[in-house]
């Protein structure tokens, strides 16, 4: 789901973008927020959540917590976008700029009725999960993933690949919450893109990765 749902939903947004079809913006006002915005964010954490569970032994109280804070963050995007409803932004410029073939992009924005913080509290809630993930998997993994290079096994892997994780999700979705809390209401969902691109591509680095690496054990046994 993570690899080919990102796949298809980012190309029908670029689809979106580039197609007077997908005109009037109303259309797809709801497409990006429910289709792009919170899966292709809640992929990538179950991933990350699967990998915690593993290295602390399939730990059920551990997997129990993670569990309900990804549910009560799919929540919290869910009531954002829906309470009662996103709407479009007008793009700045003449309005035959605005609606031409190749600048009629929609940008949604969430109710009036919510605060800068609660229309943030979503990547809030991201960065959050992102930094317990990180000094969980940095916990378990910090004797070898700090000792002597020759004995680095598979929880280096984990750890080093999921600070790479950490600072490519989480420098995104702190700038896109920030934006969303102190930028102007046409630029604050300029970070959304780029974030929901890049969760899922370095979720899938994060598994290849250990598929790789059983490639590599699998060889040097036989």
């Amino acid at each position: 789901m993570n690899r080919y749902y990102s796949v298809a939903a980012l190309s029908v947004g670029v689809i979106a973008d580039v197609l007077p079809a997908f005109t009037p913006c109303k259309r797809m006002i709801i497409f990006d927020p429910l289709a792009m915005g919170t899966p292709l964010t809640m992929f990538p954490n179950f991933i990350v959540a699967v990998r915690i569970y593993a290295i602390y032994a399939r730990n059920k109280y551990l997997a129990a917590a993670m569990i309900i804070y990804l549910i009560a963050e799919t929540g919290v995007a869910l009531w954002i976008y829906l309470t009662p409803s996103v709407h479009s932004i007008q793009l700045p410029g003449p309005e035959s700029i605005t609606d031409s073939l190749t600048l009629h992009q929609c940008l949604a924005d969430d109710s009036q009725n919510l605060s800068s913080l609660q229309a943030a509290s979503f990547q809030i809630m991201q960065t959050i999960f992102d930094s317990c993930a990180l000094a969980l998997v940095l916990f378990k993994t910090y004797r070898e993933f700090m000792g002597p290079k020759p004995y680095r096994g598979l929880r280096s892997i984990i750890a080093s690949h999921g600070l790479i994780y950490y600072l490519v999700v989480f420098s995104t979705n702190i700038s896109w919450a920030l934006m969303v809390l102190l930028a102007t209401p046409d630029l604050k969902y300029t970070m959304a893109v780029p974030t929901i691109a890049l969760a899922p591509l370095a979720a899938n680095k994060l598994t290849l990765s250990l598929r790789r690496y059983g490639c590599m054990s699998a060889d040097a046994s036989s």
